[in-house]
């Protein structure tokens, strides 16, 4: 070595990611478009979902004082977060170093996902009955039972069946 060059210390070499066991996972994912995000049908289905999450939250009673519109916007508010966080883990994973966090933040997403669909799942099944939600699984005009039924006796909740907005034999719930 020349004179006046430093050697580097004994030991182990730092951390490298070329050299580190977990390399394929360690990869940072190329992504020519930051915002690439948004040509995802995921993505786009999770538009859709916030949205249509907003528009049957707005049937939900305004809130006051009573226990009852404490509890219901609650539930709109909680609902809305989740329907929100569906798509924003998506952003978020597309943004992170690794695909491995990629997949984690889709994760999270599935999630959040879940989450919301026990809700609507509890909402059509009358959990929330007493507080003024009226689920599908009640009877209607002339015994009918079901969405029929609750169309019948003009359920605000009927144009949004338990499986929008991700079934294509479903109608689209806003406009383009």
């Amino acid at each position: 070595m020349a004179a006046g060059t430093a050697r580097p210390p004994p030991g182990p070499r730092p951390f490298s990611v070329s050299t580190h066991p977990m390399h394929p996972f360690m990869t940072l994912k190329q992504s020519k478009n930051p915002y690439g995000y948004r040509d995802l049908l995921v993505y786009k289905k999770a538009e859709e979902l916030q949205r249509a999450c907003a528009s049957f939250t707005s049937y939900f009673p305004p809130f006051s004082h009573s226990s009852r519109s404490k509890t219901l916007s609650a539930l709109a508010d909680q609902m809305d977060r989740s329907a929100r966080s569906v798509k924003q883990n998506i952003v978020e994973g597309w943004k992170r170093n690794s695909t491995k966090e990629y997949h984690e933040f889709l994760g999270f997403s599935l999630g959040a996902n879940a989450e919301l669909e026990e809700d609507c799942n509890d909402i059509i099944k009358g959990v929330y009955k007493e507080m003024g939600l009226k689920g599908l699984e009640e009877k209607g005009k002339m015994g009918e039972r079901g969405a029929a039924g609750a169309a019948a006796k003009g359920n605000p909740f009927i144009p949004f069946p338990p499986f929008l907005p991700f079934s294509s034999r479903a109608p689209a719930l806003l406009p383009p």
